[in-house]
């Protein structure tokens, strides 16, 4: 469950937040510049609210009244965003096995289940090379795998499927959809990934809502 009830400053623009989204899958609709990435950033810890609360299954990890601030990295969420944001030095495997082993797990348990997670999305064959030596589109995947092995309770999706084949986008779609976080925020511009009848945020106007899905 999240609950993000505020706003953030953007110079002269204000985007206000009212939101309790229950698990499931949830897609972000709205136009360019709306603001779609901004709430991304605010749940992810990327960005901090100027005034509100973010509460994420039940612990708050943004109220600026009280002075909390809960940095990205100690916040229960899973990223896939546009930039990738892979670490140069580490092959793919270890990208994708960096999650597990910053948890605790051995060597051996992040990476088998890194395989997996790479295999998952067509690109278990590139497991030894390094970011530099990939495709946008084979970054993406990877940084999709990464996600999808981050055990979190919160999975946020920015265009996850831009850099990706047309060939290769249904068998993603499906393998993101059925991702074992218990909530999923997913921004896409492709009616192909929104499901009909699905759960809505929309994003339009300077606020951020839940709608209904048609």
């Amino acid at each position: 469950m999240i609950s993000l009830h505020g706003h953030v400053l953007r110079g002269s623009l204000r985007l206000d937040f009212d939101l309790d989204v229950e698990p499931g899958v949830h897609y972000v609709v709205g136009p360019n510049g709306a603001g779609k990435t901004t709430l991304l950033r605010v749940l992810a810890g990327l960005e901090a609210l100027d005034g509100g609360e973010l509460a994420i299954d039940g612990q708050t990890v943004d109220r600026p009244a009280g002075g909390r601030f809960v940095a990205a990295h100690r916040r229960p969420v899973a990223m896939a965003f546009q930039d990738h944001r892979l670490f140069p030095h580490l092959s793919v495997l270890d990208n994708v096995a960096f999650p597990a082993r910053r948890r605790g797990a051995s060597r051996h348990d992040a990476r088998t289940a890194a395989r997996r997670h790479l295999e998952s999305v067509g690109v278990g064959d590139i497991a030894r090379r390094r970011p530099r030596e990939l495709s946008v589109g084979q970054q993406q995947r990877t940084a999709i795998a990464r996600a999808l092995a981050t055990p979190a309770a919160l999975l946020l999706l920015d265009e996850p499927l831009a850099a990706i084949d047309d060939a290769s986008r249904t068998l993603i779609r499906s393998r993101l959809r059925s991702a074992t976080h218990p909530t999923t925020v997913w921004v896409s511009h492709d009616p192909s990934d929104v499901e009909a009848g699905s759960r809505r945020i929309s994003v339009e106007g300077g606020a951020v809502r839940q709608t209904l899905g048609s």
